[in-house]
């Protein structure tokens, strides 16, 4: 009973140390097809969604 008590104090420990904090970046750029689209207004992140200008999406797709 002790060891399979260990044992299972041990899991927990390594499975705590291994859930990392991700932090967003600074600044949210938009990269189509591996190209930075140039857009007069940035992408902002509001409440855990990203809002990005679909205007200069859409001039990307049908200059």
């Amino acid at each position: 009973m002790k060891r399979c008590s260990l044992l299972l104090t041990v899991v927990l420990m390594i499975l705590s140390l291994s859930t990392g904090l991700t932090y967003a970046a600074d600044r949210v750029q938009i990269s189509i097809d591996g190209q930075l689209l140039a857009v007069d207004v940035p992408p902002v992140i509001v409440k855990g969604r990203t809002l990005a200008p679909m205007g200069a999406v859409q001039c990307y797709f049908c200059p």
